[in-house]
């Protein structure tokens, strides 16, 4: 089981919902707006970057590389850039062989990705569900909690897993948030059915994480339930 993290969602900055690539520059402007604006002593304290912030290919030993072109200086010395700050670092992977932008995914690299990870200083882990070769996520989703465990550091683990098998009834022994709907374009009859099902779940520290398109697709809303026993 995932080590008990926080009582409370990770609120902050994700760049999915805004530029959807990351960038080291954009990272290092949203930290310093996060503290200039005050919103870091409200509890925005994370600032997670997403998919394609790696090279499209492991080094030689077999370990991810950040992108040279958008992050320069390394995640290592993002991270403590954005510590000083008083914030955290979320970073992505995929339990697929391929990330959703066809990156290096993590599966039988999770031990050498959460070690990494862990060196570099990361707070926060979002693990995606693309190309996955149908393979359950109930058993593609342990082993990274099993190796996030292992370093002795504690990070966030959110699984990203869309919904697709019931998350909310086996995700709380695994993660410590989990998506519960894919991201776009959710008809009502299918919200009603996802809301339905949450008000009838309750778990201890757990957080589920709702993704849906309103307003006929002008904005994105992330809402966050956390439940408690």
């Amino acid at each position: 089981m995932i080590r008990y993290v926080n009582k409370r969602a990770p609120i902050g900055f994700f760049f999915f919902f805004f530029f959807h690539f990351p960038y080291e520059w954009v990272t290092i402007l949203v930290s310093d707006a996060l503290v200039s604006t005050g919103l870091v002593d409200l509890g925005y304290v994370y600032v997670n970057i997403d998919d394609c912030w790696s090279s499209i290919k492991r080094d030689t030993k077999g370990q991810l590389v950040p992108d040279p072109n958008t992050f320069p200086s390394g995640i290592k010395a993002l991270a403590d850039y954005v510590h000083a700050k008083g914030l955290k670092l979320g970073i992505y992977s995929d339990a697929g062989i391929f990330t959703c932008q066809l990156r290096p995914g993590s599966p039988y690299h999770e031990n050498d990705d959460a070690e990494l990870f862990a060196s570099w200083g990361v707070d926060y882990l979002k693990y995606d569900n693309c190309y996955n070769l149908d393979i359950s996520p109930k058993k593609r989703y342990p082993p990274m909690c099993d190796a996030l465990n292992a370093t002795g550091r504690t990070i966030f683990y959110s699984l990203c897993e869309w919904g697709v098998d019931d998350p909310a009834l086996w995700a709380g022994k695994v993660g410590n948030s989990w998506r519960t709907t894919v991201a776009l374009w959710i008809q009502k009859k299918e919200m009603g059915r996802f809301l339905v099902s949450l008000c009838n779940i309750k778990c201890r520290g757990c957080i589920q994480i709702l993704f849906l398109l309103a307003l006929f697709g002008l904005f994105e809303c992330n809402i966050i339930r956390q439940s408690q026993a």
